[in-house]
């Protein structure tokens, strides 16, 4: 699990704001945040920067960003995927599982 300093809801806002924004309805049942196998083929910088080397895309992400991604590298099961993020930052359950799920639907549009 990543070490990482509580955070304020509206910073974790801040990850879906970079993505765009919106909100997306996904059913939480057995689904993965993203395919496993594009998650795992992100490389990942500690600063935030992101590439996809099938792709040949890139991005920054910020910190609620970056744990997302890398949650999302080891951990396909998003009730334990949204569980692990509370751990981490000062947001409600709800604000958590919408923002991560929005920021995931975005991704997936994005790195295809």
């Amino acid at each position: 699990m990543i070490n990482a300093a509580k955070k304020t809801a509206a910073e974790f806002r801040e990850t879906a704001a970079a993505t765009g924004g919106g909100r997306t309805a996904l059913k939480l049942a057995h689904q993965s945040i993203f395919p496993s196998a594009i998650a795992r083929r992100l490389a990942l910088s500690e600063s935030g920067f992101v590439f996809d080397p099938v792709s040949g895309q890139s991005f920054t992400v910020n910190e609620a960003g970056l744990a997302v991604l890398r949650l999302a590298q080891v951990e396909e099961d998003v009730a334990k995927l949204l569980s692990k993020l509370a751990e981490q930052f000062d947001a409600t359950a709800e604000e958590i599982k919408r923002d991560a799920l929005d920021f995931a639907e975005r991704l997936k549009d994005f790195i295809k």
